[in-house]
């Protein structure tokens, strides 16, 4: 039986500070789907890729 570390890569997390080009780079960089956002050091509710990207079109559509 496998333990959870051995399956399990380190968690990539962002601070609630962070912008959500930030975290779209991140993701993309590390070519991951979810990202854990920390508040006072404690994990908030996962956001999806999708909404992420989504947000993300969506403020650079208000730039334009």
């Amino acid at each position: 039986m496998y333990q959870i570390e051995e399956i399990m890569k380190k968690p990539v997390t962002l601070s609630n500070n962070a912008t959500i080009s930030d975290a779209v780079k991140i993701m993309a960089n590390k070519k991951i789907g979810r990202i854990l956002v920390t508040e006072n050091q404690k994990i908030k509710p996962l956001l999806p890729k999708k909404i992420w990207y989504f947000s993300y079109s969506m403020i650079n559509q208000k730039k334009s």
